[in-house]
């Protein structure tokens, strides 16, 4: 995890001489969103997964609790506003509302 975050850095610090990215706006709209999608997910799962028995039907339980926490997390705090509207209007074209 360690090397994986310091890598992830130099890369940063070789892309933003290549291209000016800016750093403070990768992290607060990339990787602080990624956090608030991943760390209440993996919370809430985790806690379920303590709370329920260690059976099949409980498993796929957590499992698709799982998908739909992230699911949820992501619209709610990885998406910004015009995301939201763009993927609320393709749903809705979807389904012809």
């Amino acid at each position: 995890f360690i090397v994986g975050c310091i890598a992830l850095v130099a890369r940063l610090f070789i892309v933003k001489s290549l291209i000016g990215l800016s750093l403070k706006d990768y992290f607060v709209n990339v990787v602080l969103r990624c956090i608030m999608v991943c760390l209440p997910a993996v919370a809430s799962s985790f806690l379920l997964n303590n709370c329920l028995d260690k059976t099949l039907s409980h498993s796929i339980a957590i499992i698709l609790f799982s998908g739909f926490s992230v699911c949820v997390f992501a619209f709610c705090f990885g998406l910004n506003t015009t995301e939201k509207s763009f993927l609320i209007r393709k749903v809705k074209n979807l389904f012809n509302f």
